[in-house]
């Protein structure tokens, strides 16, 4: 091989290099989307008692986001490890998701309505994520763009 194309080939695999890492970052990191709002169809009451008539006059915005160790019936919400508040920034992570087993797997909760958790949507993630963060983005809770980021 000669000197110039030993040159040319050390570029080329240096210039490799951030690409694969880049590209190994990407794919270490899920993003979670929970719907922005549930439609007002979507909501429902079931069983209203005797007598009484159920209306939904309004779709519910996506409050919140929070992790939890089995799934939402069970309420074992998890506390967030960190919490850093910025400006218009709020940043919300659970660091050290493999601490322990989760019995019923690991879940996310997306919060919606203007109480605290009106409704509950969530969903199993996988078992090897390790970390996740939610960053709510705006000035008001009910305009908040929230992004949800998990590693693993």
């Amino acid at each position: 091989m000669s000197e110039a194309m030993r040159i040319s080939s050390h570029k080329l695999l240096l210039a490799a290099v951030p690409l694969l890492a880049a590209a190994a970052a990407s794919a270490a990191e899920h993003k979670i989307e929970c719907p922005v709002q549930l439609p007002q169809d979507a909501l429902q009451v079931v069983h209203p008692p005797s007598g009484w008539t159920a209306f939904v006059p309004t779709a519910l915005r996506l409050s919140s986001v929070t992790m939890m160790n089995g799934p939402p019936s069970k309420m074992a919400i998890l506390k967030p490890d960190e919490i850093k508040q910025q400006k218009n920034k709020k940043k919300v992570s659970w660091l050290d998701l493999n601490d322990g087993p989760a019995p019923g797997g690991k879940w996310i909760a997306c919060n919606y309505g203007e109480g605290n958790n009106d409704v509950i949507l969530s969903r199993q993630i996988d078992d090897k994520t390790s970390q996740c963060t939610v960053t709510y983005s705006g000035t008001s809770p009910r305009e908040y763009d929230i992004t949800i980021a998990c590693d693993w």
